[in-house]
């Protein structure tokens, strides 16, 4: 029986070929051309060592394989290991020479040199035929390309090494988890984050450690996940140290699916310590609550403009005084609010005091408001610019006192400005004040220049 490809076979004389043999043998028949071009799709060749009759066989593939063109090598045992890297053929020889002595399949990894100096690595299987006496008979054996898989191979492990690399260096927890939840990798920065080794969160379930209160947060988080796979999510929630304690961890999670199968096969998870975060959000919380309740029960009039003179904040005492709303005042140019609307020339003086104050200028005037019973207010006005650590003007500050009837303000007429002017700039005049009094909490706190 022929194998694939039209194998081509070398003999010892007396061989299979002799007196009657034909000259021109049959063509290939229809399931060895078929078989041929499986093997060529697949990259595989086969071969047969005939023992006894001394004969090697190889099909065409295998030809290829070995960079050669079907039929231009006539092949032999020996000759088929000096096709093989050096290295690797006292390798073969010894797998092939222990098949020969216990008559067991065998199988390796190899690589070929080809005539132009390519090097191909081969993945070959074998396996012996014993003869009635049982002395073997015969190898026969399959050898396939690899080349381009190994490379995919070492090209993922290379890829699957330097993102190990990193996530075992990460600040942040790095974790692998199945779909229900249990740990499959923890990052070492486990240990300085939560005090745990890895080997000690691995194989648990995730909700092992949650805060009691937080469990249904983080098990809606994980079927987010499952539910919407290949997308991020995210959450904050609190998890148990190894000493008891809870910290408070911001997370991004996505789920990852089989390629083949298409179902989440398990999911990522990033995980930062965020606990000191939370603790500042919380004090400065607690801190504009107390500044608000402040700000809103103050008697005098207080607003907060940006330099050009949009209305950011205001309390309520402003408001209650001339019968307005926070939104129909919040955002607007200030000059545009209901407590100018009486007087088109108080608009105007107040867009130019705004203009000199975002210059540095302090600003006081008496000036009139419209009351929220029909009335006039009569108000000691002023306007003074804040700055930021650098000395740079971010904020305006209006403030006034309500007055009862019309009194001047210091020598001179009522609408008298009094305007801080001088050679230094308001940051030149706010630094200095910072070096002279670096410990004045009105610097500190209000940052006025002054």
């Amino acid at each position: 029986m022929r194998t694939p490809s039209t194998p081509h076979e070398t003999s010892a004389p007396g061989g299979a070929s002799g007196p009657g043999a034909r000259s021109c043998p049959p063509g290939p028949s229809r399931l060895e051309e078929q078989l041929a071009e499986a093997q060529r799709l697949a990259r595989l060749g086969s071969w047969e060592r005939n023992l006894q009759a001394n004969r090697v066989t190889w099909s065409d593939e295998l030809f290829r394989i070995f960079g050669l063109r079907p039929q231009a090598f006539a092949p032999t045992y020996e000759a088929f290991l000096d096709r093989l890297h050096p290295e690797d053929r006292p390798r073969v020889r010894a797998i092939i020479d222990q098949a020969m002595s216990d008559h067991r399949p065998y199988a390796y990894d190899a690589r070929v040199v080809c005539p132009d100096g390519a090097i191909r690595l081969i993945q070959a299987r074998g396996k012996v035929d014993l003869d009635a006496g049982g002395q073997v008979a015969r190898f026969l054996g399959t050898v396939q390309d690899v080349t381009d898989q190994r490379r995919v191979e070492q090209s993922l492990q290379a890829s699957e090494a330097r993102y190990r690399l990193l996530a075992e260096h990460a600040t942040d927890i790095i974790v692998r988890m199945s779909p229900e939840g249990i740990f499959l990798y923890v990052s070492p920065a486990c240990r300085r984050i939560l005090g745990y080794e890895p080997d000690e969160l691995i194989g648990h379930s995730t909700f092992e450690t949650v805060h009691p209160d937080d469990v249904a947060l983080v098990n809606r988080l994980r079927l987010d996940a499952l539910a919407a796979p290949n997308v991020v999510s995210g959450g904050i929630y609190r998890r148990r140290r190894k000493d008891g304690q809870y910290i408070w961890l911001e997370t991004t999670t996505q789920a990852i699916c089989d390629p083949v199968t298409g179902n989440v096969s398990e999911g990522i998870t990033v995980a930062r310590d965020v606990t000191e975060r939370i603790r500042l959000q919380a004090a400065l919380q607690d801190r504009e609550r107390k500044f608000r309740s402040l700000f809103d029960t103050a008697f005098q009039f207080l607003g907060l403009l940006t330099p050009d003179g949009t209305l950011i904040e205001v309390n309520h005492s402003a408001l209650d005084a001339a019968g307005l709303r926070r939104e129909d005042v919040i955002g607007r140019p200030f000059w545009e609010t209901g407590w100018w609307s009486a007087s088109s020339d108080a608009q105007r003086q107040l867009q130019e005091d705004i203009r000199q104050a975002a210059h540095g200028a302090f600003l006081r005037r008496e000036v009139t408001s419209p009351a929220a019973d029909g009335g006039t207010i009569f108000i000691d006005f002023s306007i003074k610019p804040a700055c930021d650590e650098t000395g740079q003007i971010v904020w305006l500050v209006a403030e006034g006192a309500r007055r009862h009837r019309p009194q001047a303000l210091g020598r001179g007429a009522p609408s008298a400005i009094r305007a801080t002017k001088g050679a230094r700039s308001p940051q030149e005049r706010f630094r200095q004040r910072r070096l002279a009094r670096p410990e004045d909490p009105a610097d500190l706190d209000h940052g006025l220049c002054r």
